[in-house]
């Protein structure tokens, strides 16, 4: 399967919002999944904030050490929203 994408929106972060999402438990857990594998790691007896992200698997990467969430807005623009640590929410 190909994707040609037009644009890609994306704001980069510095170090500030990559340290807060590596001391958030439940992201630097998705984030050294994301680095391990393109696989969704198959893992029983998720709960809460940790089983909400693992399922978004497909729609999580990892960019320059900080997890984002795509989606595509007009079918060829991908946009990518910054993960907030639920501390900071």
């Amino acid at each position: 399967m190909e994707f040609r994408l037009k644009r890609v929106d994306c704001i980069i972060f510095n170090d500030c919002q990559t340290d807060q999402q590596t001391e958030d438990k439940n992201i630097a857990q998705l984030i050294e999944w994301k680095n391990l594998s393109d696989s969704r790691p198959d893992v029983k007896g998720l709960a809460g904030e940790l089983r909400t992200l693992w399922l978004q698997w497909n729609r999580l990467t990892v960019i320059n050490g900080v997890l984002y969430r795509s989606w595509k807005i007009d079918g060829d623009t991908v946009r990518y929203q910054y993960v907030v640590p639920i501390d900071k929410r």
